[in-house]
């Protein structure tokens, strides 16, 4: 049985009480068996325009109703350089959920809503776009999922 594990630390002297946080959990399709497939870690330019970063209905493998966990990183060194995370599959790209904004050297990882009705109307597919403030930024991402 393969095995996923996400791990989080974080330690902050922010205030006078300081937080030393650490947590992780398994991604498993039922609370015990891991999640065995991966789409494997990529890198792509992702550009100033919405950019599709997975169909979550497509090739080479739906992702419709599978519980699926996605890695997001901004590999740009210049922080301003950020990176838009925004679900959907609506027919113009000013009606996706922006969800995340991943400036450059930060990362993300964000456990999937897969449908295919994410709005109230229903119809709309949770599919990944990217959209980059620099057209040179590049996104590091990967999913892992159940088969």
């Amino acid at each position: 049985m393969a095995t996923t594990t996400l791990t989080l630390g974080i330690t902050s002297d922010v205030s006078s009480n300081a937080v030393d946080i650490s947590t992780n959990f398994n991604v498993t399709t039922d609370g015990s068996t891991g999640v065995s497939e991966s789409t494997g870690v990529s890198r792509i330019k992702v550009g100033t325009s919405d950019k599709l970063i997975l169909d979550i209905s497509g090739a080479p493998v739906t992702l419709i109703d599978k519980k699926a966990v996605a890695y997001f990183k901004n590999i740009d060194t210049t922080f301003a350089n950020y990176i838009d995370i925004k679900i959907g599959n609506a027919s113009t790209a000013d009606q996706h959920a922006e969800v995340l904004r991943i400036y450059g050297g930060q990362f993300a990882v964000l456990p999937l809503r897969n449908s295919t009705d994410i709005d109230a109307d229903g119809g709309i597919d949770a599919d990944i776009h990217a959209k980059a403030a620099n057209a040179s930024s590049l996104l590091e991402f990967a999913v892992f999922y159940e088969s």
